[in-house]
């Protein structure tokens, strides 16, 4: 009884440990996707960037961001409540606005790189 308990426990934390880790480079990706839209949409405002390298780089941010959603093990993690976060902003959001989330998902990022 002890043994099937211990092998159940360990099983279940082999488990954790490795959605945890297995979470991380996609974490990295979406924090660098996001903040590589951050910078676009920066010169966009800016008067910086071409109107269709500015829009393409938006619906490629969209789809590589939902993209690394579906690649997430749990869609009610907060990993995944970070990315519909990101997903939920306008196209056009201010820098600062996405700034936020990249800031989110630095932290989270963090987390896991401890775990």
């Amino acid at each position: 009884m002890v043994r099937a308990f211990l092998r159940t426990a360990m099983a279940s934390l082999a488990l954790t440990l490795a959605s945890c880790g297995s979470e991380l480079p996609t974490i990295k990706e979406a924090r660098s996707v996001a903040a590589e839209w951050a910078l676009v949409n920066q010169q966009a405002t800016a008067g910086n960037a071409n109107r269709v390298y500015v829009e393409e780089m938006r619906s490629s941010t969209s789809e590589q961001l939902t993209s690394l959603k579906d690649k997430l093990s749990d869609p009610d993690s907060r990993e995944a409540n970070a990315l519909d976060a990101l997903l939920a902003l306008p196209p056009d959001a201010s820098p600062d606005t996405i700034g936020k989330q990249v800031d989110r998902l630095d932290r989270i990022e963090k987390r896991l790189e401890v775990s």
